[in-house]
C-alpha cells in the first residue's frame, strides 16, 4: 500500500514538473491566454506539493526512527499541499504585482494555524451500530 502510494506521488510529481518545464519552455507570457497561467500554476502547484510531500516523508523516517513508516505518509502529502498552495499563491501574487508584505503574511500565518488545528485535531471514533 505505502509502495503504490509512493510511486503514485512520484510519478504525479514528475508528470507536474515536466508539465511546468514545457510551460515554461512553450508560453509567452505577454500573449498568454488565462487558461494557459492556469495550466502553470496548477502544474506548479502539483511538482511542488510532490516535492515537498517526499521530502518532508523522508525527513520524517530518517528522524524519527518508527517501525510504522506508513502513518507518515498522509500527514506529510497534508503539509506539503499545505507549504506548497502558500509558494504558488505567492509566486501567483508576485506574477499579478500584488506582492506586499500584508498580503504574505496572512497567508503564511493562515498556513501555520490550519497545520497546527490539523496536529490537534482528534481522529473520528467509528461508531458501531447495535
Amino acid at each position: 500500500m505505502l509502495k503504490r502510494n509512493l510511486f503514485l506521488l512520484f510519478s504525479f510529481t514528475l508528470f507536474c514538473i515536466v508539465s511546468t518545464v514545457l510551460c515554461i519552455s512553450n508560453y509567452n507570457p505577454f500573449v498568454a491566454t488565462d487558461y494557459e497561467f492556469a495550466q502553470f500554476y496548477l502544474s506548479l502547484f502539483g511538482a511542488l506539493l510532490g516535492f515537498f510531500s517526499i521530502l518532508i516523508f523522508y525527513i520524517k523516517i530518517n528522524s524519527l526512527k518508527n517501525d510504522k513508516i506508513f502513518i507518515y505518509f498522509w500527514p506529510s502529502v497534508r503539509q506539503g499541499t499545505l507549504i506548497s498552495l502558500c509558494l504558488t499563491l505567492t509566486i501567483f501574487l508576485k506574477g499579478m504585482g500584488l506582492f506586499d508584505l500584508w498580503t504574505i503574511i496572512p497567508i503564511a500565518i493562515i498556513t501555520i494555524l490550519l497545520e497546527g488545528f490539523f496536529q490537534t485535531k482528534k481522529p473520528a471514533l467509528s461508531q458501531k451500530k447495535v
